[in-house]
């Protein structure tokens, strides 16, 4: 399968590129490489200069896509590269190009940008709408551990997706791998129970919780991933912040997508966007699709 990673030309795209080739190398996959161009200027491919005019939109293109395969190829000699320049618009034409890839790979700065693009209006389309996994890549990095981190939310659908994929990649890096999972308390249950009880912890909740996580994670772990240290972090709190606090320093994070909304709106769940925008290493959303492990 291929990898599709996107560029602008941008520093911050570079960052994603050399991710992105890294990954194909440890999978075996082929990389695809695209520049989708709007109308206006550019900047010199790779780099954080001035503006520039550019009459020939097709030479700068070239330009640019040479320099991005000369990147991957010395991030990742042995991957094979291929490369495309389009005209269009950025989101619609990345998810197009992505139907049949293993992985989506963009890149954005700690402002949470896309090149000159809000996070908001490209990235998060993309982690909610694209059929296969999307990484979300910072210009800078914490990631100096072998350690990744995945989010659940245990009862809903499409959940062992993003367990398996997290699985497989703590495989793939020989990393430990810490499963979040958060619960909340409904204030009317609480009320209902005992007054005193109610707050971010629940002892019947919490127990409850954990037991299915065990039983979740015994259910998608395969014999592939038998040499994974897997831990479990139950916790009565924002889903969004105990995921971000427990992954400071992680290789990965892994989040998932129900894939809600249109392809023009910036549709994507409240913990993933949360998780996405404070993470300061590579983020992965995946979407929560029904699977042969449902």
């Amino acid at each position: 399968m291929s990898i599709v990673v996107g560029v602008d030309g941008s520093a911050v795209s570079a960052a994603a590129l050399r991710w992105a080739a890294q990954e194909a190398a440890v999978r075996g996959d082929s990389l695809w490489i695209v520049h989708v161009r709007a109308p206006g200027r550019s900047r010199i491919p790779f780099g954080d200069g001035p503006l520039m005019e550019f009459d020939d939109a097709a030479h700068y293109a070239t330009q640019l896509l040479q320099e991005a395969a000369r990147i991957a190829r010395a991030e990742a000699p042995d991957i094979d590269i291929d490369v495309q320049g389009v005209t269009g618009q950025v989101a619609t034409t990345l998810l197009e190009a992505a139907e049949e890839a293993a992985l989506l790979v963009v890149g954005r700065s700690g402002h949470g940008t896309l090149g000159s693009i809000f996070l908001g209006s490209v990235s998060v389309r993309l982690a909610a709408h694209a059929s296969c996994p999307v990484a979300i890549v910072p210009d800078v990095s914490d990631s100096n551990s072998a350690h990744m981190v995945v989010g659940i939310a245990v009862e809903t659908p499409g959940v062992r997706a993003v367990l398996s994929f997290a699985l497989d990649e703590a495989a793939r890096r020989s990393c430990r791998l810490t499963v979040v999972a958060a619960y909340s308390i409904p204030f009317t249950e609480a009320i209902r129970r005992d007054p005193s009880v109610y707050g971010p912890y629940d002892p019947v909740t919490h127990s409850v919780t954990a037991s299915s996580v065990a039983a979740l994670i015994k259910h998608v772990r395969q014999d592939r991933h038998h040499g994974v240290d897997v831990d479990t972090m139950v916790v009565g709190e924002d889903p969004a912040g105990a995921i971000t606090t427990t992954g400071h320093g992680a290789q990965l994070t892994v989040v998932g997508s129900r894939g809600h909304g249109t392809v023009t709106g910036p549709a994507l769940g409240s913990v993933s966007q949360a998780v996405l925008r404070h993470a300061t290493h590579p983020v992965v959303v995946v979407p929560m699709v029904e699977s042969h492990l449902e």
